[in-house]
Formats: structure tokens, C-alpha cells, sequence
């Protein structure tokens, strides 16, 4: 896998990730409809844990809930390994 497609993807992911924060932070304020917090989570599942935790402490959103507060970092250590994992596999199909 090219890591300039992974970062970009890990990039846009977590600024989607962000966004939605925002969106439902906006949607709370307003008494509108809401977005589901599992798809909020099933960001972080995906690479945006980073995106996630920006939008939380931006926006001061889902800060008390205590799954958002373990389930994000959780997602940062996972995609983190990931990363580590194809850059080392990679320095090693080079040598």
C-alpha cells in the first residue's frame, strides 16, 4: 500500500471526523435531529481518532461521555500501530 494514499485518506477521514463533531454540536444547540453516536464513533474505528478528539475539545462536545473519551485515543493507538506497522514492512522490503 502507498502511504501517500493512506495519509491522504487518514487526513480527510479525520477532517470528515471533525466535521461531523461540528454538524452535531450545531444540531444540539438547535434541538434538531441528531447524529447517531455510533457513527460518530465508527470514525475513530476507521482512522479518525484525531479528527474525533479535535472535534470534541473544539467544539466542546460529548467531552462527559465516557466512551467517546476511550473509544477516540483507542483509535489513535490502533491507526497509529497500523501506520508504524506498513512503514516498517516497507524500510524492510527495501533493504
Amino acid at each position: 500500500m502507498d502511504l501517500k494514499i493512506l495519509a491522504i485518506g487518514l487526513v480527510l477521514i479525520n477532517f470528515a471526523a471533525c466535521i461531523a463533531m461540528m454538524l452535531d454540536k450545531s444540531y444540539a444547540v438547535k434541538n434538531k435531529w441528531r447524529l447517531s453516536e455510533a457513527f460518530l464513533l465508527s470514525f475513530s474505528l476507521f482512522g479518525g481518532g484525531i479528527g474525533l478528539m479535535m472535534g470534541m475539545i473544539l467544539f466542546r462536545h460529548k467531552l462527559s461521555k465516557l466512551k467517546f473519551r476511550v473509544i477516540a485515543p483507542l483509535g489513535i493507538c490502533v491507526y497509529t500501530a497500523v501506520i508504524f506497522y506498513f512503514i516498517w514492512t516497507e524500510k524492510i522490503i527495501w533493504l
